[in-house]
């Protein structure tokens, strides 16, 4: 009873069974050398950080404090709620081992220094390239911090053979160890339909990848409205049932202050049916970079109404496809509506196509590119595309006269449209459009509803991210409708 309570976490998790049934841990802490088993259905509470549990013999890599572990699926669920979890700083393994269970809610927790890995969440039969016998479903991990719980090739948070998987308003910080030895903050490994949104999420170890969030297969994956130091790296990317293989968007991505070696987004091996839109790239040495394999296929791409902003470096580009081997293949790749801004350190690109045996179908209209410090756009087998429109984007302030580098010719390549005047931005980290700007009303129409803002795209559209609004008609509009 409350009077009388148990004196540790493995006594409740021993006796109390039940769905429904609620195991409360009053302030205080918990030193647990034992792992505690906790039983399906039941909930697991404290009094947030005043209760804390810690271990100092679960040390050990595959050794969690606590143990929710089915050896079949079971959908009961377990939830964890207002608890501290301590490391002791580095010294018991992971906080939190989960297998097989469904509707599993951690939340409102904090992780602190732990060793390897703070939560471990997947499915039995999930460490293979092929899927599993079976998902689980309906979970969440959620408000929660978590600091300094990644070991280099860990993860804070593993996640394996979930669908519809919500992870989000979580702080994950991953910079507390020595240089080349942090971890990744979040690590996924078959799932479908996940939605990661509203994290603040942080690694800024560059010595051994950048690395925030690593996927291996993923299908209908959503990340959202995150601001991410780091980089987000995606593997065997398709939609299945899903409209989308990836949608990545209204994020901020990249460091405060540019530092060399930072990657926004990395595509690994075949990817197809990704959306990257309304997202800000910032400081970033590559923005968007694809490393696919030999045989591997990059195909339905639409990257729009994005910020590529302080673009430098060497070899650096806002987006880029630099594979690992020779010989992949390209299909229906669109960038609409974007906005490529470089700095003046460095040689790099604003987008650079190398090394692919066939291209075909790729869209680069509406973008504005200007201050690139060396060609806006190149590409080192130009001859192996069929298919290209450069259309109505401005090329301003470029190196090379703003012209393109290529090493062979396109096969029906139309370039019309271009402009090479000033787009007139409010500022130089400002994108808006200032009246008078060559960009009003001069794109084309390519399907697309609302820009960057969230307005509504006119007909013709704006060249860029921003479509544009005279505020002073805008004020004797509302000044009209007030007074009727």
């Amino acid at each position: 009873s409350i009077g009388n309570p148990w004196l540790t976490v493995k006594k409740a998790c021993d006796i109390v069974w039940g769905v429904g049934n609620e195991i409360h841990v009053a302030a205080g802490t918990y030193i647990e050398n034992t792992q505690c088993n906790l039983n399906e259905g039941v909930t697991l509470s404290g009094d947030g950080i005043t209760t804390i549990i810690t271990s100092t013999a679960l040390t050990s890599e595959w050794s969690p404090i606590i143990s929710a572990s089915t050896g079949t699926l079971d959908t009961r669920g377990n939830e964890i709620k207002n608890l501290k979890f301590d490391g002791g700083s580095l010294t018991a393994a992971m906080a939190l081992w989960i297998t097989d269970r469904s509707n599993v809610k951690i939340h409102d927790c904090t992780f602190v220094d732990f060793h390897y890995e703070a939560v471990y969440w997947t499915q039995t039969d999930v460490f293979t390239s092929s899927p599993p016998a079976y998902f689980m479903a309906g979970s969440e991990f959620y408000n929660d911090t978590v600091t300094n719980c990644a070991a280099f090739g860990k993860n804070a948070l593993y996640i394996g053979g979930q669908t519809g998987m919500l992870i989000h308003d979580n702080t994950m910080t991953q910079t507390g160890r020595t240089a080349g030895t942090n971890g990744w903050p979040i690590y996924m490994l078959w799932t479908k339909g996940a939605k990661i949104y509203n994290n603040v999420l942080f690694k800024d170890d560059l010595t051994n990848w950048t690395f925030c969030i690593e996927s291996f297969y993923s299908f209908g994956l959503e990340i959202d409205s995150n601001t991410i130091t780091g980089s987000i790296d995606l593997n065997y990317v398709s939609k299945d049932t899903y409209t989308y293989g990836t949608y990545i968007h209204n994020n901020t991505i990249g460091p405060v202050t540019y530092s060399a070696g930072y990657i926004g987004v990395e595509f690994e091996f075949s990817i197809s049916d990704i959306v990257i839109k309304y997202n800000r790239f910032r400081n970033c040495e590559n923005s968007i970079i694809h490393s696919p394999r030999t045989g591997n296929t990059i195909s339905n791409y639409e990257i729009s109404y994005n910020i590529f902003e302080n673009i430098q470096g060497t070899n650096a580009s806002g987006i880029t496809i630099w594979p690992g081997a020779y010989a992949h293949t390209i299909t229906n790749w669109n960038i609409y509506n974007n906005v490529f801004s470089g700095n003046a350190t460095g040689s790099y690109y604003g987008i650079w196509l190398n090394e692919f045996t066939s291209a075909t179908g790729i869209n680069i209209i509406n973008n504005v590119f200007i201050n690139i410090n060396s060609y806006w756009f190149k590409c080192d087998v130009a001859g192996n595309i069929d298919t290209m429109n450069i259309k109505n984007n401005i090329l301003y302030n470029n190196a090379n006269s703003n012209a393109v580098s290529f090493t062979g010719s396109p096969s029906h390549y139309v370039n019309s449209g271009n402009l090479t005047s000033n787009p007139l931005f409010v500022s130089t980290t400002d994108f808006h459009l200032q009246a008078g700007s060559p960009a009003i009303n001069a794109g084309l129409n390519v399907g697309l509803t609302t820009d960057y803002a969230g307005n509504s795209v006119s007909n013709p559209p704006e060249i860029g991210a921003y479509e544009y609004f005279n505020p002073i008609l805008f004020i004797i509009y509302r000044k009209v409708k007030t007074h009727l």
